[in-house]
């Protein structure tokens, strides 16, 4: 299960990549809907891995590509803060890891079974989400 749930989320990773810290909201939302596009087509293995058994291998590996997903978020708020486009002020591998876990469990528990609008509504929420609390709260 290891290799495989390292492939899903390398490539769950991918339109995460895709997102220049210095674009638009719409950017942002692009790459979010392709995060949300990834996990509804791996669904099983994610609810596979997603709530580990305490304790376990399983759940230091599941910790494991936690803080791989961290460590790429925080490079891209690292980003962000370099062109000055992301609050300087905000500590990027907190909120990087905080944003995972909240992410993560917003994926598991309403992403994976939501309809289209349900959708929509859950991707504008993080889309907002993430867009106000790397710019500074402002709405765009």
């Amino acid at each position: 299960m290891s290799d495989l749930a390292g492939a899903v989320l390398d490539e769950l990773l991918q339109p995460w990549f895709a997102i220049d810290p210095t674009g638009s909201k719409e950017d942002l939302r692009r790459g979010i809907d392709g995060i949300f596009r990834t996990y509804r087509a791996h669904r099983a293995i994610m609810v596979a891995i997603d709530e580990p058994m305490p304790g376990g291998s399983a759940e230091r590996e599941f910790e494991g590509l936690m803080a791989r997903s961290t460590t790429a978020v925080s490079a891209y708020i690292k980003a962000g803060q370099s062109s000055g486009t992301v609050d300087a002020a905000l500590d990027a591998n907190t909120l990087a890891a905080l944003s995972m876990w909240m992410s993560e469990r917003g994926l598991a528990k309403s992403v994976a079974q939501a309809g289209p609008r349900e959708l929509e509504a859950l991707a504008d929420g993080l889309t907002e989400i993430f867009w106000r609390t790397l710019r500074g709260g402002a709405a765009a």
